[in-house]
């Protein structure tokens, strides 16, 4: 079975070269020119290891998004949440035959819409599918063991995609759940950013256990306001997932936190931070549902530079006392 990747950021690039060194053909597509020279370089930064000298003949960079879809059984689309619609809007016609799997961790910040929900605009909706779960570009280049969580409201498909994109070393786990599992994989991000800034500000491991902790608890808090299944949330998109993300430094989101407390402005404005507008998108959310999110409103908050962080880390530790849940 033939894979067609569109984008070539981390998680496109990193499971493009893990498929084709299984053997599975790869048609990969991104809006940038590339070519074989430029991929192994990013290839070999990401894994922080000069490794790579050539491509497996499996992998078979696309001039076009045509080029890829005709010679694929299934898509990955592999860019940010935040340009979904205009994409889509503008080539989902390309898509309309062929199942569509969304790999982006965010929510979009203007219509709050999680990916697959972008995607029914456009397409027909028993052709969608969700992955994500812990799995980081580095791991997935060396061919570590992650596994990942596939949703699909098709169960059938879903079983199809499952085994196309499961390799020796990538396990595929299959739930009907999409937006749960979209929703983990996105406010993750959020509270990874809320873990930076703890770290940064040296506020020791037992206060990040505890912004984890109590993360975990406010995305539980919209997923039932969502309609997920708790079991989606405990799983590997959302507890593993967070897990990875707030106690990594390979982690984007987390790393961007830290520079919040450094007043670093990242010079590379491409660089994809999913939690900033997701952030505000979730914001938006608790406001509709009335839930009071008050690690992921400070995120927000800093984000914006609406408060000094000092008085973020005040703020929370004067709220009224309650029940854990």
């Amino acid at each position: 079975m033939k894979i067609g990747i569109i984008g070539s950021g981390q998680f496109g690039a990193s499971l493009a070269h893990n498929f084709s060194k299984n053997l599975k053909e790869i048609n990969i597509w991104n809006r940038s020119n590339i070519n074989k020279d430029i991929i192994i370089r990013k290839l070999n930064s990401l894994s922080g290891e000069n490794l790579i000298n050539q491509l497996s003949p499996y992998f078979k960079i696309r001039r076009s998004i045509l080029n890829v879809v005709e010679n694929s059984d299934i898509i990955l689309l592999c860019i940010k949440a935040q340009s979904l619609i205009n994409f889509l809007g503008k080539n989902y016609s390309f898509f309309e035959n062929k199942p569509l799997v969304f790999c982006s961790k965010g929510i979009d910040s203007e219509t709050c819409l999680f990916p697959t929900q972008i995607g029914e605009k456009f397409l027909n909706k028993n052709k969608l599918l969700a992955l994500s779960g812990p799995g980081f570009a580095t791991d997935i280049i060396k061919q570590k063991p992650i596994a990942l969580s596939l949703a699909c409201n098709n169960q059938n498909l879903g079983k199809k995609v499952q085994n196309i994109i499961s390799s020796p070393r990538i396990r595929i786990y299959l739930n009907n759940d999409l937006i749960g599992t979209q929703l983990g994989g996105a406010l993750k991000n959020v509270i990874a950013i809320a873990c930076g800034v703890a770290d940064a500000k040296e506020l020791g491991e037992s206060a990040k256990s505890a912004i984890i902790t109590r993360g975990f608890y406010e995305i539980r808090l919209i997923g039932k306001a969502l309609g997920c299944q708790v079991e989606t949330l405990f799983g590997l998109s959302g507890l593993g997932d967070l897990s990875l993300t707030c106690n990594s430094k390979l982690s984007r989101n987390y790393n961007f936190g830290i520079n919040i407390c450094k007043n670093i402005k990242k010079k590379n404005k491409k660089e994809t931070i999913e939690g900033k507008k997701t952030a505000n998108a979730a914001v938006l959310i608790s406001k509709k549902c009335q839930l009071d999110l008050p690690i992921i409103q400070t995120v927000n908050d800093l984000i914006n530079e609406n408060i000094e962080i000092s008085k973020a880390i005040k703020n929370l530790l004067e709220r009224p006392l309650k029940n854990e849940t």
